[in-house]
């Protein structure tokens, strides 16, 4: 007998899937496992309070969105691999990356005018490592940008259906779907403040990266004592790093040569 219940529930709860393209098989998934979550939260609550709530939201919520979230990155993933097909969306990524890479240059120049108080243009390696090396943000800032207005014109005005050939979700699936990249949109903004955070590995590696090329220990410059580093900017004028104190100054060259009127 209950060997028979549980090759119905078995049955039942495959044909929920059959049909179904695969990232609505995902979406499906998500939709049971916020049932499942909505029946064993009334559990909880009846035998072990709020308690017990808290330990099942906290288990259902991470697998509800990481499902949501897959279905909607292997449903996106199905439109840009007709559109790479087409050589008009290649141009148009080409162009895209072509801005990206731009964006990434003038972030890096804001990087290092902010951590050298000069100008940019005196440290031309530091600036093209950092240009590359701040690419991953700049993709992440144009990602976390297009996905929100993307996902303000597919919730109000375009919802998508990949395929009509095929079993459809219910209306609650557009709902999924916002779920789902909204998750993408919160991960892709959280990721760009490794890139902000003065405190992060990456804003530090940066730094290193500026003092590694463009700063050096040897100077025939009087002024710079051994335990600093300079840079030569023009005019007679060095920029000189004091790695005690972190901390940046500009000066003029002391070469110690006495002027001739100084020495008669």
């Amino acid at each position: 007998m209950i060997k028979r219940i549980k090759e119905e529930l078995l049955s039942r709860l495959i044909s929920q899937f059959e049909g179904l393209a695969l990232h609505d098989k995902f979406y499906k998934a998500g939709a049971l496992s916020f049932g499942l979550y909505m029946i064993l939260g009334i559990i909880a609550l009846i035998i072990f309070k709020q308690a017990g709530i808290q330990i099942v939201a906290n288990a259902f919520v991470f697998i509800i969105l990481s499902v949501f979230t897959i279905a909607v990155a292997i449903e996106y993933w199905y439109q840009l691999e007709k559109l790479y097909s087409k050589k008009w969306f290649k141009w148009v990524l080409g162009g895209i990356a072509v801005l990206i890479y731009k964006y990434s240059e003038l972030h890096a120049e804001d990087f290092i005018n902010e951590f050298t108080l000069n100008e940019p243009s005196y440290f031309p390696t530091g600036s093209a490592v950092l240009a590359t090396i701040f690419l991953p943000y700049s993709w992440l800032v144009a990602v976390s940008s297009f996905l929100t207005l993307f996902i303000f014109i597919n919730w109000f005005f375009i919802p998508i259906e990949r395929s009509t050939e095929k079993r459809q979700l219910e209306g609650w699936k557009y709902l999924a779907r916002f779920i789902g990249l909204t998750v993408i949109l919160v991960w892709a903004q959280k990721s760009t403040k490794l890139f902000e955070d003065q405190d992060s590995y990456a804003y530090l590696f940066a730094k290193h990266i500026i003092i590694s090329t463009e700063y050096f220990e040897n100077s025939h410059c009087l002024n710079v004592k051994e335990s600093e580093l300079s840079a030569y900017l023009d005019r007679g004028h060095i920029s000189i790093f004091t790695p005690s104190n972190q901390s940046f100054r500009t000066e003029e060259c002391d070469l110690g040569i006495t002027s001739y009127s100084n020495g008669r």
